[in-house]
């Protein structure tokens, strides 16, 4: 009796690890699939050239920010940029004081998965300092 309860326990483990096996890599595969990152993006010069920085939220001092692989600073610095989000992105020409959180001055709204090669055309060239997502 007792060999025939643990040969029962036995069959039912191997049934719930055969189960959880496929269940897991399932879960592992959707959590991979999800780690898409939507991102808004910088680019130092027109036609999406130069040095890039990314941001996947709000950003009220671009000051601190540096491009992609260099010490330069993004402030003041923005030419093109590139949206790939679900958000509208509105870019400032002033940053947030310390301890405020409000970005003021000049204002230039980027539309939800949208790209815009030259922001001279809109009077907005290398005077980015914030970006809030909305």
């Amino acid at each position: 009796m007792r060999r025939r309860i643990n040969v029962m326990l036995g069959a039912i483990a191997l049934g719930i690890a055969g189960v959880a096996v496929p269940g897991s890599a399932a879960i592992a595969q959707t959590s991979a699939e999800s780690a898409v990152v939507e991102r808004f993006w910088v680019f130092e010069n027109d036609n999406f050239g130069g040095g890039r920085k990314s941001y996947t939220g709000t950003d009220r001092n671009f000051e601190n920010d540096e491009w992609d692989g260099t010490s330069r600073s993004v402030s003041d610095g923005t030419s093109s940029v590139d949206n790939n989000t679900s958000r509208f992105v509105v870019l400032y020409a002033n940053r947030a004081e310390p301890g405020e959180t409000n970005c003021t001055g000049g204002q230039y709204t980027s539309q939800p998965w949208t790209a815009d090669s030259d922001l001279s055309n809109n009077n907005f060239d290398n005077r980015a300092d914030c970006a809030v997502f909305r």
